[in-house]
């Protein structure tokens, strides 16, 4: 893939927020040269996706592709849902040295960070412009959603 210096992304979760971006940004008349989706795997083989989230994601890329003329690029990160479960923690600021990291908690969703934030920031490389839809309440955790 070639990436030009000079575009304009969008991180596409599928979501009510994200899609409304999508809509904001041709009804502004802003530029769009990408979009991207950060795709979450239960297994090597398993999506963590349930059917009918697959089947949305496959009907909104087709309408996508037909409206905005923009093929929506899956990215996968590095390892699985199943790979971070069974991770051993070390260096825990909570105490948990020599756990596994288990279910993701509600301040602590190591998930995101894990799974998705890797490979959206390598797909973003060398963008000029990043689009994210986020939710009213979201801009007091801003600084988790771009960069690191």
């Amino acid at each position: 893939m070639t990436v030009r210096h000079n575009s304009h992304i969008l991180s596409l979760s599928y979501g009510k927020d994200s899609l409304a971006c999508l809509g904001a940004i041709e009804k502004l008349g802003w530029p769009l040269d990408r979009i991207i989706h950060a795709e979450i795997w239960a297994t090597d083989t398993i999506p963590a996706d349930l059917p009918p989230m697959v089947e949305f994601k496959e009907k909104a890329d087709e309408i996508i592709k037909k409206r905005w003329g923009i093929t929506v690029e899956h990215v996968k990160g590095k390892c699985t849902y199943e790979d971070v479960f069974y991770r051993i923690r070390h260096n825990s600021k909570i105490g948990n040295n020599g756990k596994i990291y288990g279910w993701p908690v509600i301040k602590r969703p190591w998930c995101t960070s894990e799974l998705k934030k890797d490979s959206i920031h390598k797909a973003q490389q060398g963008m000029k412009t990043i689009y994210l839809g986020i939710a009213f309440d979201e801009p007091k955790r801003f600084h988790n959603l771009v960069g690191r």
